[in-house]
């Protein structure tokens, strides 16, 4: 016969070690001193009355706000009788002494009660706080562990890629023009590109290297990333145009390049054919900083994705490495600004941030 443990009931000292079991009896302690008390004797009934502010205090600390206005109301309502409505023993104190001692419990109680419930709050804040710090601290620490190891595995990638790719331009020279060799050709050298892409952003994301923060002008920034990708948009049958004011920023222009890139790019493949991307520049509103700004009109960023569209390998379309945005996001914040979208009025999306204006005194971020 196969035996049940059960578990053995709790002592009867840890049952009456329960703050609540104090509480009570010790109203009903205070209670019952108070009724024996001679009716005479002043000095007594001063003390007893005075004595409910402990367990009306042990309550506050115990439960917070409920408890130290219930306790208060409980022992107003013990009190009053002995005060108000036994004339053969009544509490010789004076009636206004006794109706305020009555609104001092209750006060007492919720003062104390706010108090503590105030210092919890703050308490489980800090807690909180401590353990999302801890979970970020480590999450950095896998990252990073993360991050050594492949970066090895990226510069191994990126010798025989160049290789592979020289050998495939080679094939394609020597095959027909029209035959399938050739197409076969053009479509391994697509995607050898696009694999070469994908390591130059997952080692520009695995180490940046410092930014070289001096003056530079914003409008031939934005020129050159245009006509650097024109013929790409070209391709994709879709507009891509400059609009840039005369401002000089504050920042390391080739990263400002690098993140426009990347922008452009990401606008380029969300944008269909027949749309528009516009690269822009211009003083911020305060006038204190240079407002970059990409705008497409394609399908913009999905809701669900939020600002999750900022962490590496998160992508909201297909073939994306999920890393372009996170490079940029990361060059932006090196120089002081921060990358953010919105969507446009007739679809698209519009990603900006700003960087310090030249000879400015203030430092003009995103909001």
């Amino acid at each position: 016969m196969t035996e049940t443990a059960v578990k053995p009931a709790a002592p009867w000292s840890r049952r009456l070690r329960s703050p609540w079991i104090g509480v009570a009896a010790l109203v009903v302690g205070i209670t019952v001193g108070h009724y024996l008390t001679n009716p005479a004797d002043a000095v007594g009934h001063d003390l007893f009355r005075r004595l409910y502010y402990l367990p009306i205090v042990w309550a506050a600390f115990t439960g917070g706000l409920r408890a130290g206005v219930g306790v208060a109301v409980v022992a107003a309502l013990a009190y009053i009788p002995h005060a108000f409505l036994m004339p053969h023993h009544l509490d010789p104190a004076g009636t206004t002494d006794k109706v305020l001692e009555i609104v001092l419990y209750v006060g007492v109680g919720a003062l104390a009660g706010v108090l503590v419930e105030r210092e919890r709050r703050a308490r489980r804040h800090a807690e909180r706080a401590a353990r999302e710090r801890l979970a970020a601290e480590q999450q950095t620490t896998r990252l990073q562990s993360l991050v050594q190891l492949t970066r090895g595995l990226a510069h191994e990638i990126r010798n025989p890629l160049g290789g592979i790719h020289g050998a495939l331009e080679i094939v394609a020279s020597a095959a027909p023009a029209s035959g399938p060799a050739q197409e076969m050709a053009a479509i391994a050298m697509r995607e050898t590109t696009r694999l070469s892409r994908v390591v130059d952003d997952f080692l520009a994301f695995a180490r940046p290297r410092d930014p070289a923060i001096e003056p530079f002008d914003a409008a031939p920034a934005v020129e050159h990333v245009v006509a650097l990708l024109q013929d790409t948009a070209r391709d994709a049958g879709v507009t891509l145009a400059a609009a840039a004011a005369d401002a000089r920023a504050l920042g390391d222009a080739d990263q400002v390049i690098q993140v426009l890139v990347n922008l452009v790019r990401n606008a380029l493949q969300a944008t269909p054919a027949g749309g528009r991307v516009v690269v822009g520049a211009a003083a911020a509103g305060d006038g204190a900083g240079v407002r970059f700004v990409v705008e497409d009109t394609g399908a913009g960023v999905p809701a669900h994705l939020g600002a999750s569209i900022y962490d590496p390998y998160v992508t909201g379309h297909e073939g994306g490495s999920g890393l372009g945005l996170s490079v940029a996001a990361q060059l932006v914040a090196q120089q002081g600004g921060a990358l953010a979208h919105e969507a446009r009025q007739g679809g698209g999306t519009a990603f900006h941030f700003t960087l310090p204006r030249a000879g400015a005194g203030g430092g003009g971020r995103d909001a």
